[in-house]
């Protein structure tokens, strides 16, 4: 399984453009100031997360180990059914591209 891609605020002129280009990419961590953290909270997708930029290297390094071993957990170890991140990260998918009828990871 390879790492989020790390999408930095300060690499931006502002928040939506850096929300634009993290929109292309399957799966994000975005690195902001603590003030600007609410407007992207309401527009993260299932897998995506935010750290605060304040925070240091340090917290960001322990936010992409902990968004791999959660996204490792797609099924739920007594049934061993898919969980509702699963169902919500293949939902996000939909509709799928005209050319094959098919979700990206069916």
């Amino acid at each position: 399984m390879s790492e989020p891609t790390v999408v930095r605020r300060e690499s931006f002129s502002d928040v939506e453009q850096m929300l634009t280009e993290g929109s292309s990419l399957s799966w994000v961590l975005y690195v902001l100031p603590a003030d600007e953290v609410a407007t992207v909270l309401d527009q993260l997708r299932p897998n995506d997360d935010v750290c605060v930029s304040e925070a240091g290297e340090s917290l960001v390094a322990r936010r992409i180990a902990k968004m791999i071993e959660l996204a490792q957990l797609d099924r739920d170890p007594l049934t061993g059914l898919f969980n509702r991140r699963y169902l919500l990260a293949r939902l996000a998918e939909w509709p799928p591209p005209a050319s094959t009828g098919r979700c990206a990871r069916c």
